[in-house]
């Protein structure tokens, strides 16, 4: 179905009479960051929201939703006390720079709530997310002509998938293939240290101490941001154990607070029942979908290509209804 069919379809459904019917009053909106100008290291792997169209999405929200700090949510869950009205909650991963030179002061100028989840090997600029490394190969490939003898070593660095690009290729890299990421940029002369000093990409410890002051939470995102289902469970322990850890010694948190990379796809139960692992709350990104898990949250991602906020939620509480008739909205672990 194309973009035009899916738009004009939403177009024809009340996001008033959806809400009503699905009943859930929480959501969790999760970015990443904002900006008007390009960003080499991101713009081939998702879409990064304008400004203009994060303030239209910050007013949908403000319209349906109350903003409310992430303990309120917590303790409802905890206590069982339901909202009297729908409520949402912010959220935003990896720790960016535009966290806080264009993100916080909106927020704060509509008193919006929310919570920024960092890498503590990231901040500083000390090293590059491995993702961010593809994406600014993938960049390189498309502004240069490079020779064919290049472009065979790169080939030949690749473990080749019939029909898929260089660039699928890539994208299908994963945490365990760094080694193999920074032989390409050597063979391209791209400078990963290079674009961080130059570039700044993420926060800086001064920038989180900032956000702690004007009274955003702060939570642990893993230590460098692997896949968890790329990872064995003890390395998935330490992960988040180190993360927090940081975070509890560097800016003295309150709650411990950890939104899983990526996803928490494939995310086990042994995970969650593990004696050493220290989180008290933690955040996947399913949506709607129920969890055995009462300590996890699940959030709605909303860096989309063509759709809008009350978009992105028509289809939540369109998949949400759906699954609920066909007794499958639950996260499988």
């Amino acid at each position: 179905m194309s973009n035009y069919f899916i738009r004009f379809f939403l177009n024809l459904i009340s996001f008033e009479v959806l809400k009503s019917l699905s009943s859930h009053k929480i959501i969790l909106p999760l970015y990443h960051t904002v900006s008007d100008r390009r960003l080499p290291h991101i713009e081939n792997l998702y879409k990064v929201k304008t400004i203009a169209e994060f303030r239209r999405d910050l007013d949908f929200f403000l319209r349906n939703y109350q903003s409310v700090d992430i303990k309120e949510i917590i303790n409802s869950t905890k206590d069982g006390h339901k909202f009297s009205r729908p409520v949402f909650h912010l959220s935003f991963d990896d720790g960016l720079r535009e966290v806080r030179t264009i993100i916080a002061p909106i927020l704060l100028e509509q008193g919006i709530h929310a919570t920024f989840f960092i890498n503590p090997s990231f901040l500083d600029n000390k090293s590059l997310f491995y993702r961010f490394k593809v994406s600014l190969i993938i960049d390189a490939l498309k502004r240069f002509d490079f020779s064919d003898s290049i472009l065979n070593k790169i080939k030949s660095c690749l473990s080749p998938i019939d029909g898929s690009s260089v660039q699928r290729q890539l994208l299908n890299l994963n945490y365990n293939d760094t080694d193999v990421l920074d032989e390409i940029g050597g063979l391209l002369n791209v400078s990963f240290e290079e674009y961080l000093e130059k570039e700044s990409p993420f926060l800086s410890i001064d920038d989180v101490h900032w956000l702690i002051s004007k009274g955003f939470t702060i939570g642990a995102h893993s230590l460098d941001h692997p896949k968890y289902s790329d990872i064995a469970l003890e390395e998935q322990i330490r992960q988040t154990n180190c993360s927090l850890e940081y975070l509890i010694n560097q800016f003295d948190i309150e709650n411990r607070l950890f939104a899983f990379p990526f996803s928490d796809n494939n995310v086990t139960l042994d995970y969650f029942n593990h004696k050493d692992l220290i989180q008290n709350y933690s955040f996947g990104t399913s949506g709607f979908k129920e969890d055995k898990i009462f300590s996890n949250f699940h959030r709605i991602p909303f860096e989309h290509y063509y759709l809008n906020a009350e978009s992105i939620i028509k289809i939540c509480h369109l998949k949400f209804l759906i699954r609920k008739l066909n007794n499958s909205n639950f996260v499988v672990r």
